[in-house]
């Protein structure tokens, strides 16, 4: 979409703005750190305030703080109804700003739909546990390993999570955390990769 030069300049002028530019808008692109290159290729994407924007590892270079401004503002435009598309192999990124993904192994698809069915229709027979005190032996329960603080409770077929929760009630158990496990992007990726017969690129 076309824009006349004072609208394009008003934009430029806010999105540099927005992303922190303002003070480098003379410099040239070269005299940039990567972080810096990578913000302004953000508002060359954004300055016509387009209805899908596709995104290639836009957080690339990125220190943690403009990070977490890149991702506001990315927020910012999916709630005023912009369509994101992104690009990207930080599947923790992706856990945390999108929505639907779409999981590409040699060029095929290999995984497609909304990011919250996905993780469900992976997860283990587990539950994740924390609590004050040790977890007594749980009927239903095969095993047991720590994870982060927290223990990981691998459960027979025959058992839910929440007859585990009733258990640890039952037996006044300080519970802290109580989840049911599901694997991260990263482990889902390399799951479908491994089934699909070949290495993730």
């Amino acid at each position: 979409a076309g824009l006349d030069k004072a609208t394009a300049t008003q934009n430029i002028d806010r999105w540099l703005g927005q992303l922190g530019l303002a003070e480098g808008a003379r410099s040239k692109l070269e005299e940039l750190s990567h972080g810096n290159q990578q913000r302004v290729q953000l508002a060359a994407a954004l300055v016509h305030d387009p209805a899908v924007a596709i995104l290639d590892e836009p957080f690339s270079g990125l220190d943690p703080v403009n990070t977490r401004l890149v991702k506001a503002l990315l927020r910012d435009l999916c709630d005023q109804g912009t369509t994101i598309l992104m690009s990207t192999h930080q599947m923790h990124q992706v856990e945390e700003m999108c929505d639907r993904i779409l999981l590409v192994n040699k060029g095929e698809d290999v995984l497609y739909g909304k990011l919250a069915e996905i993780r469900k229709q992976f997860a283990s027979h587990a539950v994740i546990v924390r609590s004050v005190g040790e977890i007594p032996d749980l009927a239903g329960v095969c095993s047991r390993e720590p994870v982060n603080g927290s223990i990981l409770l691998r459960l027979d077929a025959e058992t839910t999570p929440q007859a585990v929760l009733t258990q640890l009630v039952n037996a006044n158990v300080t519970v802290d955390q109580f989840e049911i496990a599901e694997p991260s992007l990263d482990e889902i990726f390399i799951e479908v990769v491994a089934e699909e017969g070949g290495d993730a690129n």
